[in-house]
């Protein structure tokens, strides 16, 4: 069960949808009602942060992949093996490795 039950315009001229679920908890077979009201494309601050965390985590960790990469290849790891290894494509990781070889 559940749908919008009122509608509006927010505080920055768009549509603001209050959605609310009723429905009976799987484990503890008691019924319950939750709701928010939110403003569309608008993402709420929780969410926000959260999003922008885990951006962050993912541009770390895809600069450390980039330096173990080249990394193995200077231990003599081979193009093709590195991206066996990974399930990437040999051209990326060859231009990966060309990468840090230009900016040495």
């Amino acid at each position: 069960m559940g749908g919008d039950l009122a509608g509006g315009v927010g505080a920055h001229g768009a549509i603001v949808t209050v959605t609310v679920t009723i429905g009976k908890g799987f484990r503890t077979g008691r019924w319950y009602i939750s709701g928010m009201a939110r403003e569309r494309g608008v993402v709420p601050p929780e969410e926000r942060r959260k999003l922008l965390a885990a951006d962050r985590k993912a541009a770390t960790a895809a600069e450390e992949l980039r330096a173990a990469v080249v990394a193995a290849h200077a231990a003599g790891g081979s193009v093709r093996e590195i991206a066996t290894l990974l399930g990437k494509s040999p051209t990326t990781i060859q231009s990966w490795v060309k990468a840090a070889v230009a900016v040495e």
